[in-house]
């Protein structure tokens, strides 16, 4: 028997200027690292993650072209360690 998940909706603002506006939840906790064979590996509580979500979703619906990325190390202060945590969308190519 397969039991399908309640859906949930996940809500991305976008300001005048076509950024999205991801607001901060002080609980917000969210780490990686890479491992020796680079792959990635995060972890992070519930809000953490889905402050990543959102800002992932933002990123790739985000209009604008001219370099924008998020940074969210300097946004919120989701990690002990003070990783940086960069955001970008590449090219449709």
């Amino acid at each position: 028997m397969i039991k399908v998940a309640e859906s949930k909706e996940l809500i991305v603002e976008f300001g005048e200027n076509g950024i999205p506006f991801i607001e901060p939840v002080e609980e917000a906790r969210l780490e990686y690292s890479l491992s020796t064979d680079g792959s990635l590996q995060l972890e992070g509580n519930k809000d953490g993650l889905l402050l990543l979500a959102r800002a992932i979703v933002g990123m790739a619906h985000c209009e604008r072209e001219d370099g924008f990325h998020i940074h969210l190390d300097d946004l919120y202060d989701l990690n002990e360690s003070n990783a940086s945590i960069t955001i970008s969308k590449g090219t449709d190519e």
